[in-house]
């Protein structure tokens, strides 16, 4: 194969939960794959019968002549149908895929190798590293020359095969081959017994399995992936996605040699895209990564002022010598004009995604070629059907005058392929990047069975990048920045609603970013990530319906709602939050009296408790019982005298206790604000008294916990990167607390009225700059812009964006075969 301009062995954050020395923690290894397996009950369709399965992912048009395809007649008869040992059923299914002659090969360009240590030697990898795992031939010399534990083989694999030595093993089972489509819709896929003799269950075993490709796309820049399980002599195909999974039909690979081959010969013959690979991201040039190491560093030294010493180490969040990628963004609704196509140059994130499923979002600090500076990339998979883009609506607040949040820079969806041709175009719909897994929902070879409702969202690749780049709120300083980069934050939610008549939804820890500037001595707190806000109507409800957020801050009204179809937020469920991010943060990182053991019980209680009624997850008791007598933040003694004062007196506004009648009807913006910033100009709050405590982490409940709470993220690698004061390291504890994801899974949700605002400003104003991107130096299509709800889907036969194949939906469940595709 020759070299290609995409990305391989992308870093992940240092923090991550995907870190070498964090992230397949066998201590955790059950919990974690219990979490995976129910996280995908929901959103894997199967069984697909196989040649349909290749026929619609891997067309045929694209394989060309196959006589360079070695003879599959009795490839695999050395695979044993039932194995003592694992390792005896990888060495002998390796020998026969790697099989050759001088002319012929069955995967071409392409090396399959047992988990193996650096220098060869055979390992039995547990649960750490899929058991066969297939490189392209050029990488192999890097997967090779890796250091043990690098993690480098999952940012090379093209494809891996999980290996059982039984086909008892196998995680799902295939309805009757005479079934009719009424007897296989209500089959579950998910019937198979427990494997006799067996510690592992089949459950256990997928959620390994998907924790697997989880690592894959955290450390690779991908759209899908491929892989492989292998149970004794049976085999199935799994074609992974951001919003779910397609599994084949079980085959033997003893009888049907020639349907493993096949695919394999496909694999390797299709363009990258379709095999998987953002064709989006390359190798930053030599000349690139030295400007952007240097960037770098001069902006992390601004941010922090830092000694040398501390300098090189907190630029290593952001900068790994040799792994620097060019990223490149075409703005929504422009052409293909070549000045239309910005390249932004990144390096390690700041926040990788650690789940398969969702928006898998990943942040960095990115250089901007065409101006030099230093912005913040958003890359993640937002739902198709958006009321409106994060950079639409962050333009129209910025223009509007909403203060504290980050002004637009570019942002776009993303095509299969940056164009390279002379005369520019529209780019079309079905040439961007998204999701495919809900074009099969009508299918009639699917299998429903115990699951009530599939949830298969549409995802569509997307860019945002705006000019603030900042550090977390979980690395504040002191009480001080704490609660000044708060009333920042409250500050952009007062203004956004009263300018756009807009609410945030997801006011949380991860969404608050805090950045020094030249007139303010600590650092100034921005709101980011609006994906999630809308307007209100009259009433001050949120005119779009159901609970979102992050579980650890909803308001106790929303976690307590049961109907989440017709729920909706409103500006006090904000504020709410709010006040439990500060608690949060006043709990994990500022001085208190609480030891480790009774911390845990208050976190994991107050923050992450729930209970599963019907098919709902609800919660919110321990806060509601806090409002009612104070049961956790009665006995709270905080060593800051100030920030204990100001907590108590909003948790009376909020909730004012019995015959206290000075707090009643208090619980308004306008008296917040009032309240927050003559604090603010009254008290003095200690800037450098920050102390980490550890909490241990919750215990996987199945039936009671929603998935967000099962193992919590831990906080951004710049809690540890940025130095502590002098003063305060002594208080350090040497285990870090987790931090509730702020990218958590979104939850559908009643209402309260809410007053418009008036807005003050304490403090020195600043006059803000209007959206950051130049319109005039955009060159548009003459087409004419399609409506987001009207785009047209490419069918498997018409598609020519080189991207995996797409069908429009149809409510009626289609028949297999050719026939259903057209």
């Amino acid at each position: 194969m020759s070299s290609v301009s995409f990305s391989y062995d992308v870093p992940v954050a240092l923090d991550s939960p995907l870190s070498t020395t964090d992230r397949l923690d066998p201590s955790s290894l059950r919990s974690r794959n219990l979490n995976n397996a129910a996280s995908l009950k929901t959103r894997t369709l199967g069984p697909m019968p196989l040649q349909e399965f290749m026929d619609y992912y891997l067309p045929k048009r694209y394989t060309g002549d196959s006589s360079r395809l070695l003879s599959s007649r009795h490839a695999f008869k050395s695979v044993p149908t039932r194995a003592e040992s694992m390792p005896t059923t990888c060495g002998a299914l390796v020998l026969a895929l790697n099989r050759h002659t001088k002319h012929k090969s069955r995967c071409p360009g392409f090396v399959f190798e047992v988990a193996a240590t650096p220098d060869g030697a055979a390992v039995d990898s547990g649960d750490r590293t899929p058991h066969i795992l297939c490189y392209a031939t050029d990488n192999l010399d890097q997967v090779r020359q890796a250091g043990v534990g690098s993690r480098v083989e999952f940012g090379y694999a093209e494809l891996f095969i999980e290996v059982a030595a039984d086909p008892s093993h196998d995680c799902f089972a295939d309805p009757l081959a005479s079934s009719d489509d009424d007897l296989r819709a209500t089959y579950d896929l998910w019937t198979r017994p427990q494997a006799h003799g067996d510690a592992t269950s089949p459950r256990e075993a997928f959620g390994q399995h998907v924790a697997h490709v989880a690592e894959v796309f955290a450390r690779q820049h991908r759209i899908s992936f491929y892989s492989i399980a292998i149970f004794g002599s049976f085999a199935r195909i799994f074609r992974w996605e951001r919003s779910g999974c397609v599994v084949t039909e079980s085959f033997d690979i003893h009888e049907h040699p020639n349907l493993l081959c096949d695919f394999l010969w496909r694999f390797s013959q299709v363009p990258h895209a379709i095999r998987g690979h953002d064709m989006s991201v390359e190798a930053a040039r030599p000349e690139e990564e030295g400007t952007f190491r240097d960037v770098i560093t001069a902006h992390v030294q601004f941010q922090l002022d830092l000694h040398p010493e501390d300098l090189d180490k907190a630029v290593k969040a952001h900068y790994e010598p040799g792994r620097v990628f060019a990223v490149h963004v075409i703005p929504q609704h422009f052409s293909s004009h070549p000045e239309n196509i910005r390249r932004f140059i990144v390096s390690r994130p700041v926040v990788s995604p650690s789940s398969l499923i969702g928006r898998g979002t990943r942040g960095y600090w990115a250089l901007d070629t065409s101006t030099g500076q230093v912005v913040f990339l958003k890359d993640t998979w937002r739902f198709m059907k958006s009321e409106e883009l994060e950079g639409d609506t962050i333009r129209r607040l910025v223009d509007l005058g909403v203060r504290q949040i980050p002004s637009l820079v570019w942002h776009g969806d993303i095509p299969y392929h940056i164009p390279n041709i002379p005369v520019p175009r529209q780019i079309e719909s079905k040439e961007m990047q998204q999701t495919t897994v809900h074009t099969l929902l009508a299918d009639r070879w699917l299998c429903h069975g115990s699951v009530v409702q599939l949830d298969i969202p549409h995802r569509q690749h997307y860019r945002l990048i705006t000019n603030v780049a900042g550090y977390p709120l979980e690395t504040i300083r002191g009480a001080e920045e704490l609660l000044y980069a708060a009333y920042d934050t409250f500050t952009a939610m007062r203004d956004a609603l009263a300018k756009d008549a807009r609410i945030h939804r997801d006011i949380s820890v991860g969404n608050i970013i805090l950045v020094k500037e030249s007139d303010r001595a600590v650092r100034r707190g921005y709101l980011i990530d609006w994906e999630a806000s809308c307007r209100i109507d009259d009433k001050g409800n949120a005119r779009l319906s159901g609970r979102v957020g992050t579980w650890a801050f909803m308001s106790m009204r929303m976690l307590a709602v049961s109907r989440l179809s017709t729920c909706k937020q409103t500006f006090r469920d904000d504020m709410e939050s709010l006040l439990y991010v500060v608690l949060y943060c006043a709990l994990l990182w500022q001085p208190h009296n609480f030891p480790r053991q009774e911390l845990t019980k208050i976190v994991a209680s107050f923050f992450d408790g729930s209970q599963r009624v019907g098919d709902v997850y609800m919660g919110g008791g321990a806060k509601s019982a806090n409002a009612l007598s104070r049961t956790y933040t009665g006995s709270m003694q905080l060593g800051s005298e100030a920030l204990q004062e100001w907590l108590t007196t909003v948790l009376n506004f909020h909730w004012p206790p019995q015959d206290a009648e000075e707090y009643q009807g208090k619980w308004t913006a306008e008296h917040l604000d009032t309240y927050w910033a003559a604090f603010l100009r009254t008290h003095t709050l200690e800037r450098d008294n920050r102390v980490v405590h550890a909490v241990d982490a919750p215990i996987y409940r199945p039936s009671s916990t929603p998935s967000i709470a099962y193992i919590p993220r831990s906080p951004p690698s710049s809690v540890e990167l940025l130095p502590t004061p002098p003063s305060a390291r002594s208080r350090l504890s040497s285990t870090r607390p987790p931090t509730p994801a702020s990218r958590a899974k979104r939850m559908r949700a009643p209402s309260s009225d809410v007053v418009l605002p008036t807005v003050s400003e304490p403090r020195t104003k600043r006059t803000r700059s209007k959206a950051v991107i130049d319109i005039s130096s955009l060159r548009r299509s003459r087409r004419l812009q399609e409506k987001q709800d009207q785009n047209p889907q490419a069918s498997a036969s018409g598609n020519t964006s080189n991207g995996p194949p797409r069908r429009s939906g149809n409510p009626k469940r289609r028949r297999s075969g050719a026939a259903s595709r057209k």
